[in-house]
């Protein structure tokens, strides 16, 4: 079978089991066009393990389908010009044009005229209606007749509280910044990250963000809007449920303790310990007395100041130890001495759970591998399938992009399952079992070697 009639297999067959999983559901078919976001769109909807691995494998091979159709070298330019769509992603959120559209005074399906909108942001009409005709051409917006715009569903994510947002104002300001100066730092003689070089600090990048509020507020708001729409499948992916009553998970790095509430609300038998820095401690009180009362006041959260550099001071039976995006955030050493310093708390039975992208090289898988979402059992826990041919193997896209974004900024790296056996046999653990999440992150379970 050749390459295009395979991917029109898996796509045909992957989109059939989507629609009979959606219609199980009692959901809607998915849309573009309307203006309306789909229940599969709220941050705390947990997908079916068929379901999520349906979309998984079809956005993998409509990928590969389009890169199959269309021209190399159009494919090329058009991807080279990304940086457009990412500032005019950002013109839309700054102006809070979905937002606008949205008003119930406006026609959902007779929108506005771009020069009215235009006026109104106080931009010019002509350059702002190829903005936002470039937009519609992607699927960000409609162009419901020439020169009028209208949101659809892409579109109104780009309205808080979602994350699409915060995510756009880092990566078309910060972000794009960075990447300016990526070629310069991938030389084998500069030892200088790709962020330093375009904002000519010398510090990490923490130290230099602190002293910045504008870009710390940009970084950490993209940030925890990224982890909130990833929190459902980290909650319900690995066996929380099976750890004695009592134990407590020590969320190590947790800032306010975002990750630690999610597990808090979704069970209710663990105990919670937020570490963190002195400087974050108020903040976390605040969130956890605005957001989560009731296990605030229980007694079941509690918060200790630690530097992860220093040897960790809870140690013992009972102790779940978690580090949510804290080692792709540091450059190899820097890896080495944060787990060495935790290592001398651990015994035998004692494990620490790693929040991370787990990558894996996008190499086409030599036999024809099948298809085998038609088998995957929804009553059982989840787990990722093997990938079908001729889909290279994942297939990620944010994840290896994320890897890159991890080198720009710290000179720092997502890793392979063959990457993380290298690192903590370096300091004396080993994995246990890599847990693959119904979102973008895996939960690799250590333990000593």
């Amino acid at each position: 079978m050749s390459e295009i009639k395979a991917l029109r297999s898996i796509i045909n067959n992957s989109l059939d089991i989507l629609e009979d999983e959606l219609l199980a559901a009692g959901l809607p078919d998915l849309w573009v066009a309307k203006p309306q976001m789909h229940p599969l769109d709220k941050p705390d909807y947990l997908q079916t393990p068929r379901l999520f691995e349906a979309r998984r494998v079809i956005l993998g091979a409509c990928r590969m389908l389009a890169a199959a159709v269309q021209p190399p070298t159009e494919k090329i330019i058009e991807e080279g010009w990304a940086h457009q769509r990412s500032q005019a992603l950002k013109m839309a959120t700054d102006y809070n044009v979905a937002g606008v559209l949205a008003d119930p005074s406006v026609d959902p399906e007779e929108g506005i005229d771009a020069t009215v909108l235009a006026n109104r942001f106080g931009l010019s009409p002509d350059p702002f209606k190829r903005e936002m005709r470039m937009l519609a051409s992607h699927h960000y917006f409609r162009e419901v007749a020439e020169g009028r715009f209208a949101n659809n569903r892409v579109s109104m994510s780009l309205i808080p509280p979602y994350a699409a947002p915060y995510a756009i104002r880092y990566v078309a300001g910060w972000g794009l910044t960075v990447a300016h100066r990526v070629v310069d730092a991938l030389r084998a003689d500069q030892p200088r990250t790709a962020a330093q070089l375009a904002f000519n600090f010398d510090t990490d990048q923490f130290a230099f963000l602190e002293k910045n509020p504008k870009y710390l507020e940009i970084f950490t708001s993209a940030m925890t809007g990224c982890y909130e729409i990833a929190a459902v499948g980290l909650v319900t992916d690995f066996p929380w449920k099976n750890l004695p009553k009592g134990t407590t998970v020590v969320d190590i790095g947790g800032g306010e303790g975002g990750l630690a509430m999610s597990i808090a609300k979704a069970h209710p038998h663990l105990q919670l310990i937020d570490q963190d820095r002195p400087e974050v401690e108020e903040a976390a009180h605040r969130m956890w007395k605005t957001h989560t009362p009731e296990i605030y006041n229980e007694g079941r959260i509690k918060f200790q100041s630690y530097n992860f550099f220093t040897p960790q001071p809870l140690k013992g039976e009972g102790i779940i130890y978690v580090m949510r995006c804290i080692i792709h955030d540091w450059p190899h050493d820097e890896c080495v001495a944060i787990l060495s310093a935790l290592k001398g708390a651990l015994n035998p039975s004692s494990r620490l759970l790693i929040v991370e992208h787990v990558i894996y090289p996008p190499v086409m898988p030599k036999e024809k591998t099948p298809l085998l979402l038609g088998f995957m059992d929804n009553s059982k826990p989840y787990a990722e399938l093997a990938t079908p041919w001729p889909l290279p193997n994942g297939p990620q896209v944010i994840e290896l992009t994320h890897d890159i974004e991890m080198f720009c900024n710290f000179k720092a790296k997502e890793r392979t399952p063959a990457e993380w056996d290298e690192l903590l046999g370096e300091v004396g653990m080993k994995v246990v079992k890599i847990w693959p999440t119904r979102s973008e992150f895996s939960i690799v379970e250590i333990s000593l070697a």
